[in-house]
């Protein structure tokens, strides 16, 4: 990461004031410690660039050649398939030990940047063929 990102997140960080509200009550501002706003340009763009990071390492990790993982789809592309698209993402493999494996490892990735996989909406879709 280069200088001018790492200011942009200090600066949006070190700035960040929240107020909780309940009831139509707010509460006293305090620091933001952890997490991105909602309804800023900013936060969907800091998202995204981690995820990225996080999903092309997880290719090279997951992929059997290196090779493979340098287009995000690689000669594979019958056996594994991963799309992403902002907090969505879908991985399918006709080979369910390899699937198994390989969503491990990508919730272990994500949760080392802090972001959880959320058991309740994650789905799940078998296909007999």
């Amino acid at each position: 990461m280069g200088p001018r990102a790492l200011r942009l997140l200090r600066r949006f960080w070190g700035l960040q004031k929240v107020v909780a509200k309940q009831s139509g009550c707010h509460g006293d501002p305090f620091d933001a410690t952890r997490g991105v706003t909602q309804g800023d340009i900013t936060s969907p763009a800091i998202f995204n660039v981690i995820a990225d990071a996080v999903i092309r390492h997880w290719l090279t990790i997951v992929s059997e050649v290196a090779s493979d993982a340098s287009d995000g789809v690689g000669q594979n592309i019958t056996e594994r398939a991963a799309m992403f698209c902002a907090d969505d993402g879908f991985v399918g493999s006709p080979n369910k030990q390899w699937l198994q494996d390989a969503f491990e490892v990508l919730v272990d990735l994500f949760a080392r940047v802090g972001l959880k996989n959320n058991a309740e909406k994650t789905k799940v879709m078998v296909n007999p063929f």
